[in-house]
């Protein structure tokens, strides 16, 4: 219910970050959930530098997030195929899939 009433979950922040990429980024693997369950979050949407919330859930080893992002169709060749040079990814994405 707080989700809803807090934040549009495609609401981005002045460099295209979403909550569903904060959370991803930071592990809260609830927030996740419900952004993604209740909030419709879109789990492709990237930023303006084109980081994805599974390419930066990879990068930061979240593991757990990684799964509900592919879930919940998150597209793996976003990570598999554009990883950013300052990027790199500490967990792969077949290791969830």
């Amino acid at each position: 219910m707080w989700v809803r009433a807090l934040c549009v979950p495609h609401t981005q922040d002045w460099e295209g970050r979403t909550a569903l990429w904060h959370a991803a980024k930071t592990g809260q693997y609830r927030c996740c959930v419900l952004l993604l369950e209740r909030g419709n979050a879109n789990p492709n949407y990237m930023d303006l530098t084109r980081t994805a919330p599974l390419m930066i859930a990879a990068v930061s080893g979240h593991l757990p997030v990684m799964q509900i992002l592919i879930e919940k169709k998150a597209n793996a060749d976003q990570v598999r195929g554009s990883v950013h040079v300052k990027y790199k990814p500490v967990c792969s994405v077949q290791a969830c899939v």
